[in-house]
């Protein structure tokens, strides 16, 4: 019998893998919703040639006796049908990877331990590619998906955050507790069994458009409209003291380093602004979160994070630490430091582009976050065409953040519809 393959996990992957358990599952999703309904038959055997180029995902989580470490699945991943109002089970002992459909969608749910979200849309491409191919579509593997036929490569799997880190740094001071959405007046918001997930569509070129008004990017004007929706929300708690409002924004890095790497390759900047300061009109919030971008999401200021996570992995104590121990320091960090320095995050996977020959069989594009033990309310974004989609999913009972996020667009004149879920199961227009 040969022997299972072993991967090492990145420096982020450490941390998720160390905060994992089987209530607390750090994951994402992304959805494909396509034109036409979803031909089971056809998608399976487009997941099993798929699988086979990306073997790095097709693994389970093990425990060694410093470090976790993943090993090739011995049941590998097959498809199936999703119901999509909730996130799947994606346990420690289990596949780290979910690839199921519902009606039109085709929905991918990965593991952060496994990869970020240039990862998962690098399979997901590759899955929609291989999938109209086998309907007889002349399609090419270009526009970020990789070719089922080559042989996967080491750089692909390797870990970027030890190979790109120049120095170490002395460490960074802690931020101040910053204000929580579901926190309110009269007590802590119930806090729900299920996720809720809201999505919103608007026009990506809209938005763009407003974003220039305020001489800022599409990030930076929506992550200052989140600003505005937490201020809102905490100014209508009536709160004895007024916190800090920070918002965890999310970069790609593979942009600042010659990389192929489909492991975690993120980055993040904490920006925001403290109400106590006084009162902001939007303007004002814009222009500081777009300072506060530009100074955090730099190569060097992105550097300076990865670095000190690097060598803190790389330190004696930390490395000769047994892995139960490790496990306790990181859930302890997260819970009782980290988690209170921000309200909440904020991904923008940015446009998604396809080949021509399947461009107009795909309507759009949805992202989700489900680390929702850290964050109680997280939001994704991703544009296709003109479609930008804005979700976000939430383990508590009410909309607080969503409802005046997508009433602060509509006050700025986009037009945003609320994406039905059950027109997407008919083949509906979203």
């Amino acid at each position: 019998m040969n022997k299972a393959r072993r991967f090492e996990i990145d420096n982020a992957g450490r941390l998720f893998s160390s905060v994992t358990t089987s209530r607390r599952r750090p994951r994402f999703r992304f959805i494909a919703v396509l034109t036409e309904e979803v031909e089971p038959a056809v998608l399976a055997g487009a997941l099993n040639a798929t699988m086979r180029r990306f073997p790095y995902f097709d693994v389970v989580l093990k425990n060694g006796f410093f470090w976790h470490f993943l090993e090739e699945a011995q049941q590998k991943i097959t498809l199936q049908h999703d119901a999509l109002e909730n996130f799947q089970t994606l346990t420690p002992q289990g596949p780290l990877l979910h690839v199921g459909y519902e009606g039109r969608k085709i929905n991918v749910e990965m593991a952060h331990v496994l990869s970020d979200g240039f990862g998962a849309v690098t399979l997901l491409k590759t899955l929609l590619i291989q999938y109209y191919r086998q309907k007889g579509v002349d399609v090419p593997f270009t526009h970020g998906a990789l070719d089922v036929h080559e042989t996967p490569c080491p750089e692909e799997y390797e870990d970027s955050y030890k190979k790109y880190s120049r120095r170490r740094l002395k460490p960074l001071r802690p931020e101040p507790r910053a204000f929580r959405p579901e926190s309110r007046q009269g007590g802590p918001a119930r806090l729900s069994g299920e996720v809720a997930i809201a999505t919103g569509i608007m026009s990506a070129g809209a938005v763009l458009a407003k974003a220039r008004t305020y001489r800022a990017s599409v990030t930076e004007y929506l992550t200052a409209v989140l600003v505005q929706s937490l201020v809102m929300l905490q100014r209508e708690n009536k709160s004895r003291r007024e916190l800090p409002v920070r918002v965890s924004v999310s970069a790609n890095l593979r942009k600042f380093y010659p990389t192929r790497t489909l492991a975690n390759f993120s980055g993040f900047g904490n920006v925001g602004i403290d109400p106590g300061a006084g009162e902001y009109a939007f303007a004002e919030i814009v222009e500081e979160v777009h300072h506060q971008c530009r100074l955090m999401l730099s190569e060097k200021s992105q550097n300076a994070v990865i670095s000190q996570n690097t060598a803190a992995e790389k330190n004696f104590l930390v490395r000769t630490l047994p892995l139960f121990i490790k496990k306790r320091m990181a859930t302890l960090v997260l819970d009782k430091i980290a988690s209170g320095m921000l309200s909440m995050d904020l991904t923008n996977m940015g446009a998604i582009d396809l080949p021509e020959a399947i461009r107009d069989k795909v309507e759009r594009f949805d992202t989700m976050g489900g680390n929702l033990h850290f964050f109680r309310i997280e939001c994704g974004m991703i544009s296709y065409r003109d479609k930008l989609s804005v979700s976000f999913s939430r383990a508590i009972d009410q909309p607080f953040v969503e409802r005046r996020f997508f009433d602060i667009l509509s006050g700025h004149g986009i037009s945003v519809k609320l994406a039905s879920q059950q027109d997407d199961m008919r083949g509906g227009a979203a």
